[in-house]
């Protein structure tokens, strides 16, 4: 029996592209050089967009591991003028319990959005304090349906672009 691709796999809701379009004219000015944590990256992308908008590197986090392997083996052809990126065969969220010291300048986080809650939202801001800096941007991508707090320690919230079936809030961190 054959695999399922990346494209054919209906539980993965990629970044559409409008919202990626959009994420990458409002981060165009921040993206040279960037050091990009992509957090349930599914097909990776916002990472592979913003690796060809100018960031120089880029960690994407994929738990299941069919996915995390076909990234991976698109990361010769895609990457190959760009500084190695790494792809994580992991829980996004047991990757975020054990910080490694690394901070990044933009993140992009797109829990699965029947997982998103409240606290699931409270969560993923406490431990992203770990992985930002001053400056730090936090894209979070999560069901229109829902509300998101703009009230997150260490984070403020910069603006929200609404996408049919989703939204991304922009939050910066260290900035009031």
């Amino acid at each position: 029996m054959r695999k399922k691709s990346l494209r054919e796999r209906p539980s993965l809701r990629p970044v559409g592209a409008r919202a990626l379009k959009s994420a990458m004219d409002t981060l165009r000015p921040h993206l040279a050089g960037a050091k990009i944590l992509d957090l349930f990256a599914g097909q990776g992308r916002f990472s592979y967009a913003a690796l060809t908008e100018g960031a120089s590197f880029a960690c994407l986090v994929e738990k299941h591991p069919q996915t995390a392997k076909e990234l991976n083996s698109l990361r010769p052809k895609k990457l190959a003028s760009f500084q190695i990126s790494e792809v994580l065969c992991q829980d996004a969220w047991k990757f975020l319990a054990h910080p490694t010291g690394d901070l990044y300048d933009i993140i992009f986080a797109d829990p699965p959005f029947d997982d998103w809650t409240p606290l699931i939202e409270k969560e993923l801001f406490k431990h992203l304090l770990n992985f930002s800096k001053p400056g730090t941007i936090l894209l979070v991508k999560y069901p229109a349906e829902m509300l998101i707090s703009s009230e997150h320690p260490g984070f403020s919230m910069w603006k929200i672009n609404h996408f049919g079936e989703s939204q991304l809030a922009y939050f910066i961190y260290g900035e009031s």
